[in-house]
C-alpha cells in the first residue's frame, strides 16, 4: 500500500513534467503568429564605431515598424521609413527561427513571451569582423 502512494505522486510528476516541456515548440509558434510586434529596440555588442552608427541608422529607420508573422509561414517587415519586406519565416527547433526573402538568415530567439521578442542575428563586416545585432519586438 505504501508503494502505491510513492508511485503516484512520482507518475504524476513526471507526466506533467512531459507535457510542460514537449509543447515548447508549438507554445512558440503560437507567441510568435497571430499578431503584429512593434519594433522597440536595436543594439549590437560591438565596439567598431562603423557598426555602431549602422545600428543607430537602422534603430531610426524601424522606428514604428512591425513585424508580422502568418501562421502559413510567411512575414511582413514594415516601417514608414523604409520599403516593406516580405518572405518566409520558419522555427527550428525551439530558439531557432529562420527568416528567408531570397537570401536565408537565422536569427537566434534570446527571449519570447506574450508581451516580448528579442532575437539575435551575427552578421560580417567587411568580411573580417562578426557582430551581433539584439532586435526587440513588443506587443
Amino acid at each position: 500500500m505504501m508503494k502505491r502512494i510513492i508511485l503516484f505522486p512520482g507518475a504524476f510528476l513526471l507526466f506533467t513534467a512531459m507535457l510542460l516541456f514537449s509543447g515548447c515548440e508549438k507554445d512558440n509558434l503560437d507567441l510568435l503568429s497571430g499578431s503584429t510586434w512593434d519594433f522597440e529596440n536595436l543594439t549590437t555588442t560591438s565596439s567598431n564605431e562603423d557598426i555602431q552608427t549602422l545600428i543607430a541608422l537602422g534603430k531610426a529607420l524601424m522606428t514604428d515598424g512591425t513585424l508580422e508573422f502568418a501562421s502559413g509561414g510567411d512575414y511582413t517587415l514594415d516601417s514608414p521609413t523604409i520599403s516593406t519586406e516580405t518572405g518566409t519565416w520558419e522555427l527550428v527547433g525551439n530558439n531557432q527561427l529562420i527568416f528567408n526573402n531570397g537570401t536565408p538568415r537565422t536569427a537566434t530567439i534570446d527571449e519570447i513571451s506574450k508581451k516580448k521578442l528579442v532575437y539575435i542575428e551575427t552578421y560580417l563586416y567587411l568580411d573580417s569582423e562578426t557582430y551581433t545585432v539584439k532586435y526587440t519586438w513588443v506587443k
